[in-house]
């Protein structure tokens, strides 16, 4: 029991580790590449805005 929930914490941590370096990267990517994805500011903004764990 207690090993599940430590590969459930494990695996949540390395989750908002990953939401924060996307959305760091997300914010420093230039808008000539926004565009590329498909992104456009206003969809940046709200993203980067977001807290880790959501």
């Amino acid at each position: 029991m207690a090993g599940r929930r430590w590969k459930a914490l494990v695996a949540r941590v390395r989750l908002w580790r990953q939401r924060a370096q996307t959305r760091r990267y997300l914010r420093e990517m230039p808008s000539h590449l926004l565009k590329d994805v498909g992104i456009d500011e206003s969809q940046r903004q709200r993203e980067v805005d977001k807290p880790f764990w959501r």
